[in-house]
């Protein structure tokens, strides 16, 4: 059975986050876990796990490229489902010559609908735009990497308040 490209896609995204989550897990742990989640078979997954330890491997690069670019935000900050999403987008941007430029940015934008908030979906379209365009050499404008950081951040602050508040409420019975 020939899995869809996007499916392939959504279980490297969750085994990359599983890697950065459980980092000591072997990967026959991997491997058993996403298939329970994922439903995949088998060769999809040890596919995917391929893929992501290649990209793994390159995670201090890709994440200093993310770096370069959001100067104004702590990259520290974005959730790691959301930094997995953004790696694998710069990965298939920037590397994966058989993947074109919007395809990349394209299947970014949906694995964040799926796995994050309008907020973060944003906020991936302005980031892997803004690389996009500053690889072709066009003049970029950061009034749009901005506006998502400044919705980002106050997505994040309304969350923060969520939890301080259910934090504080004692629990009913």
């Amino acid at each position: 059975m020939t899995v869809p490209k996007q499916k392939q896609r959504e279980s490297l995204v969750v085994l990359l986050y599983s890697l950065d989550f459980h980092d000591e897990a072997s990967e026959e742990e991997l491997l058993e876990v996403a298939g329970e989640q994922l439903k995949l078979p088998t060769r999809t997954l040890t596919d995917s796990l391929s893929q992501a330890k290649k990209i793994r491997a390159m995670r201090e690069e890709l994440d200093d490229k993310l770096a370069s670019v959001v100067v104004s935000y702590e990259t520290h900050r974005i959730g790691m489902m959301e930094r997995n999403i953004l790696r694998l987008g710069l990965y298939e941007l920037l590397y994966d010559e058989e993947i074109p430029p919007k395809v990349a940015i394209a299947e970014a934008l949906r694995l964040s609908k799926k796995f994050a908030t309008p907020a973060t979906t944003r906020f991936v379209n302005a980031l892997l735009d803004h690389i996009y365009q500053e690889s072709l050499g066009r003049p970029v404008s950061d009034d749009a990497l901005k506006k998502s950081i400044d919705e980002l951040t106050e997505t994040q602050a309304e969350v923060e308040k969520v939890i301080e508040l259910e934090r504080d409420t004692p629990p009913t019975d």
